[in-house]
């Protein structure tokens, strides 16, 4: 399995980058005298350092900061349509891991579910088996017999009440 840059991430980060530019661009504009509105304000101060400076851009000319813009606006319209279509797509990933999650515990409980029936069934057995004794045996006395109906001992234990009644069973299959 390989790591992959995130592409969210780097989306959202080269989304602001162009507006930075983009704002920069329309300043320069601006300070020459075009009417241009500006799309929104970025605090400069939060600026990306590798975005060209006013310096810089006030060396180009009009047609070539108005071509600017215009790649601009194109970029961040894409990298805007990259950013939905992997928020949707985290969006998924999150519904489908709540249902593998909530199937995993239905069958975790289901299996439970089984496991327990299993054990009653075995409990069941045992306890018929108890209550019609080894052939030609006398019946059940000592542990056996005090136990209660149900198969459960005095402290609602099944697996108490089978040990006690295995118990009971071994001196009376001994003596056959």
């Amino acid at each position: 399995m390989a790591i992959i840059a995130d592409k969210l991430q780097k989306a959202e980060k080269q989304m602001e980058w162009q507006r930075f530019l983009r704002q920069r661009v329309n300043v320069s504009l601006l300070s020459r005298g075009e009417e241009i509105e500006l799309e929104d304000e970025m605090d400069e101060d939060e600026a990306p350092s590798d975005v060209p400076s006013f310096e810089g851009l006030c060396e180009k000319e009009i047609p070539e900061l108005k071509a600017m813009v215009v790649k601009c606006n194109a970029e961040i319209f894409r990298l805007k349509s990259i950013v939905t279509s992997e928020k949707e797509l985290r969006e998924t990933w999150k519904k489908e891991n709540e249902q593998r999650k909530k199937d995993a515990i239905d069958r975790a409980n289901k299996m439970a579910q089984m496991q327990a029936m299993e054990q009653m069934q075995m409990f069941q057995s045992m306890q018929a088996s108890m209550q019609q004794g080894p052939a030609g045996a006398a019946p059940a006395t000592g542990a056996a017999a005090a136990a209660p109906a149900g198969g459960q001992a005095a402290s609602g234990d099944p697996a108490a009440a089978a040990a006690a009644a295995l118990a009971a069973l071994a001196p009376a299959a001994a003596s056959s």
